[in-house]
Parts: C-alpha cells; structure tokens; sequence
C-alpha cells in the first residue's frame, strides 16, 4: 500500500517540531555565559528538576501517550483520501488544525494561538529565565518528533501485515 501521503503528513509534523528544537537549542546553549550571581547552584538544580518534569509532562504524557498516537492515526488514515487538496494539506489535517471534527479544531486552535502567545511573551525575557524555559521544553519537543516517526514505522508496518490461514484471530485465546 502507497503511504506518500501519511508519510508526508508524518515528515511535515516532525520537520515542524525539529524546527523548534534548531531554533531553541542556541538560547539553551547561551546559560552557558550566564552571570554567576543570576545562576547560582539553586538556579542549576532547578533547571534539573524543571526539564525531568517536563520530560514526564511534556515527553511523555502529553507527546507520547496522546499527541503521536492521533497524529499517527490520522496520519494513516490520509492514504485513502481521495481529494488532493486535503491530501496537500496533511500535516496540518493530522494534527487536527483542518478537516477535523469541530471539538477538535476549536481545541487544536485554542492550543496553538495560546502556544503562539506564550512563544512570544518568553522571547521577550532575559538570556537566564529564558534558557530555563527553553531547556524544559527542547528535550520534549525532540522525543515528540522521534517518537512520531518511531510510532509511525511501527504503526505502519502492523497495518500492512497480511493476514494468513495460520495466524490466529486476535479474539481467539491461546
């Protein structure tokens, strides 16, 4: 089965997610140079705690567990869309922004315009709140994107599988 087009969809979200992480990486890098006095011991152990927090919160619960798995399944589910607009708009139809259900885009455009909000207030803020900021959310946004393609090699695969007079019905106990 062709799977350019839940390919697409998949490589747009993940290009759209690594492309945060190019662009947040340098202010991370940049507390390197931050003044002494600005980023004590306490400031260090709290950047710590904030990106295993964000990883568990971020990483995990919110990527792992519910964005990628709908991602992914709209993603799949674009390979027989036979309309070549919506097919040209995949990325954005697998992460719920177009052609979704109404509950779904209000939701999907809520999220994005406060993210867009919030981008904007801490790009205003000095090189050390921002580096704390930015450090807890580059480590989530890279699982996001690895783990979208991960998900979706796996996923893709299960759904190719031909099914065989030997292998038994998932219904059937063994």
């Amino acid at each position: 089965m062709q799977r350019w087009v839940s390919g697409w969809a998949i490589i747009g979200v993940a290009a759209l997610l690594m492309q945060a992480v190019f662009r947040l990486t340098p202010h991370v890098v940049e507390v390197r140079h931050c003044d002494p006095a600005t980023c004590s011991g306490l400031y260090w152990a709290g950047l710590g705690v904030w990106v295993v927090v964000n990883l568990y919160t971020e990483g995990y619960r919110a990527f792992h567990k519910r964005f990628i798995p709908r991602v992914v399944g709209r993603a799949l589910e674009l390979d027989r869309e036979p309309r070549l607009h919506v097919r040209l708009l995949a990325p954005a139809v697998a992460m719920g922004l177009v052609y979704a259900p109404r509950a779904r885009l209000v939701v999907s455009w809520i999220f994005l315009s406060l993210l867009v909000v919030l981008v904007t207030w801490v790009r205003t803020w000095s090189i050390a709140p921002r580096a704390f900021i930015d450090a807890g959310v580059v480590l989530p946004l890279l699982w996001g994107a690895i783990g979208l393609v991960w998900q979706y090699r796996v996923r893709s695969r299960e759904v190719d599988l031909p099914v065989t007079a030997t292998a038994a019905p998932v219904s059937e106990k063994r």
